[in-house]
């Protein structure tokens, strides 16, 4: 193995006028103050294309910062690239080539700084705000002063606080990391987020996605938020509230309590009603519908939390989540996946299989011998571990099923679960899928499915996908037509296993053929391999969940709900179906309509 080190980054640039940041006790604004407005003696140079690059475009700002007014305005960096100092003057900026969009003022752009322009639909050209906002698909056109194009960007449709940024080789990409008025280096964005101040009162001071160590109670998963008066006076939390809408500030007010100086609290999503997604999501924290706080969350490891560090501005990451205690350790990014070149997957083993692998700054390669799984990450100054990257190669193999590789993140937890048929575990892991027209690699989490299934000797598990893996959702065409794009899969060992291992799946593809208007299971037969071990033949099944469901029909996630059978006289659905055909003459047309809005009863008879 050879190892490459990447070379030093550039020590970030100081751009004065660019970055002064208007400072209170409750918000970060950084609207930049362009305090050196001047008009140049001579005559400035003609404008030339490529004079000014647009540098950095994000279309989405939801937490990465916010403005004087409590507003997260999308925006737009420009980075003096000429050589000399240039005059803005007449300049303009457009989402549009028939509008004019933002003609600048005299602003003194020195060279090599950065200018930060909002794209809020506010018609301010003083202070630098353009009259648009953006959106994905749409170009951004950089015009001189008599009109000639400088230079334009094709905004993509970018998830919301990423921003798309322009790289010193020319190219753009999509950054998790944005910064905003500087440099587009990963010691910038260390540098800026260590510029923002802390709210000198209740603010955000940790938050945890998905608890694996269960915080409120063991292995149910929780979401919480950790709090902290950070101000010299006690506050009463009766006012304050969280939220995940920046258009609702008020969606869930705190429970009752007081914190004293200093003093730290855990609260609990669920019981709010919030539900949070470390993959992308905005957590808000408000007095009286008045901003204080936000966190941008995204790229959380699964255990990990990202909150504050006392001494320290702005945000980081932590490898391990730690409820009412101080923070220590934090790392201000996570270090980038690394990335193979060419694929993995299913050899003849005619010819000796080759593996490279980057990573910002270090290169791996290595011979392949034998079929195996490689696990890769990557570690970058300041950042923790990345993401693990799983690689599955089988050679000589000669199997004529798709195959399934299963890789678990602990061997150790993963065994202790399987072989005591513990339900309600869910640990780490990724799956990937080989065929002949194509395959996908996902992070999962893996449990057991199932009940008489478990007592077998092939368990049934079920994988699913969520963003403190990695990933919410996977998207390949795994049955071909239909829904394709998957919250959860199960692996059925089948209750038949030690015989046929086809009489559920047989049953659920006849049933499926007899209408197409019910709804079902699909499913396909594979090959499991765990951890590079060859595990037997399983069903890959899509899972009955409500995201299954609501592909299906239509709607959306949150508007559907699945209960589990069996139901037992109590249960609300029992109650409100059966029961209520039990207690009442269903003769009656009047009764009879209120069964009908409560029973989809062709789809009963279909499946009947």
């Amino acid at each position: 193995m050879k190892v490459q080190k990447s070379l030093p980054v550039k020590s970030v640039k100081k751009t004065v006028f660019l970055f002064s940041f208007l400072l209170s006790l409750l918000l970060w604004p950084v609207l930049p103050a362009h305090t050196l407005k001047a008009q140049a003696e001579e005559a400035p140079p003609a404008a030339l294309p490529g004079d000014i690059r647009i540098s950095e475009v994000m279309i989405k700002n939801r937490s990465t910062f916010c403005d004087s007014e409590g507003m997260f305005p999308d925006w737009i960096e420009l980075h003096n690239v000429s050589g000399h100092d240039i005059v803005l003057e007449g300049w303009s900026l457009s989402d549009s080539e028939k509008k004019t969009g933002l003609v600048f003022p005299a602003f003194l752009f020195p060279d090599d700084s950065y200018c930060l322009v909002y794209a809020a639909g506010i018609d301010a050209p003083e202070s630098l705000q353009a009259p648009f906002s953006l959106s994905g698909g749409e170009t951004v056109y950089l015009r001189g002063p008599g009109g000639s194009l400088i230079d334009s960007l094709l905004c993509p449709d970018l998830s919301a606080d990423r921003s798309f940024t322009l790289k010193e080789d020319g190219t753009y990409h999509v950054c998790l990391y944005p910064t905003p008025g500087l440099e587009n280096t990963t010691a910038a964005y260390d540098s800026w987020q260590e510029s923002l101040p802390l709210p000198q009162t209740l603010m955000l001071n940790e938050v945890l996605v998905s608890d694996p160590n269960g915080r409120f109670s063991p292995y149910d998963g929780s979401d919480w938020v950790e709090l902290k008066n950070n101000g010299s006076t006690p506050i009463s939390l009766s006012e304050w509230s969280l939220s995940d809408d920046p258009d609702d500030l008020l969606l869930a007010p705190l429970p009752a309590a007081t914190l004293e100086p200093g003093e730290i609290t855990t609260v609990r999503c669920d019981q709010l009603g919030l539900s949070l997604n470390s993959e992308n999501e905005q957590i808000y924290l408000s007095y009286k519908g008045n901003l204080i706080d936000f966190l941008t969350l995204r790229d959380i490891p699964y255990g990990g939390s990202y909150g504050r560090m006392s001494g320290h501005g702005g945000a980081y990451f932590f490898e391990t989540a730690s409820p009412d205690e101080a923070n220590r350790n934090g790392r201000r990014r996570v270090s980038a996946t690394p990335t193979a070149i060419g694929e993995d997957g299913i050899f003849s083993g005619e010819e000796p299989v080759l593996l490279d692998m980057e990573a910002e700054g270090i290169i791996y390669y290595t011979q392949i011998p034998a079929s195996c799984v490689i696990r890769a990450v990557a570690v970058e100054e300041n950042a923790l571990p990345s993401r693990p990257l799983t690689l599955s190669y089988f050679i000589g193999e000669n199997h004529s099923l798709p195959i399934v590789s299963l890789v678990t993140d602990n061997k150790t937890a993963f065994w202790g679960m399987y072989e005591t048929s513990w339900k309600g575990l869910e640990w780490p892991g990724n799956i990937a899928f080989y065929e002949d027209s194509g395959s996908f690699s996902i992070p999962c989490g893996i449990s057991l499915h199932g009940d008489t299934s478990l007592v077998h000797v092939k368990k049934g598990m079920s994988l699913n996908f969520r963003g403190v893996y990695g990933q919410e959702t996977l998207d390949y065409d795994l049955f071909g037509g239909g829904v394709t794009s998957f919250g959860n899969l199960v692996l059925r060992g089948g209750q038949d296993q030690t015989r046929s291992i086809i009489r559920n799946e047989l049953c659920e593809a006849l049933a499926l053929n007899a209408s197409e208007h019910i709804i079902g299971m699909r499913s396909r037969y594979c090959v499991v391999y765990l951890d590079g071990e060859y595990f037997g033949i399983y069903s890959l099944t899509e899972k009955m969940n409500e995201q299954h469901y609501a592909n299906l029909i239509g709607v959306s996630k949150k508007s559907t709900t699945v209960v589990e059978p069996p139901f037992y006289i109590g249960y609300p659905i029992y109650e409100e179906i059966f029961g209520f055909c039990h207690d009442h003459d269903m003769r009656n047309e009047k009764n009879y309509n209120v069964f009908l809005s409560r029973m989809d009863v062709d789809s009963l008879i279909d499946w009947v």
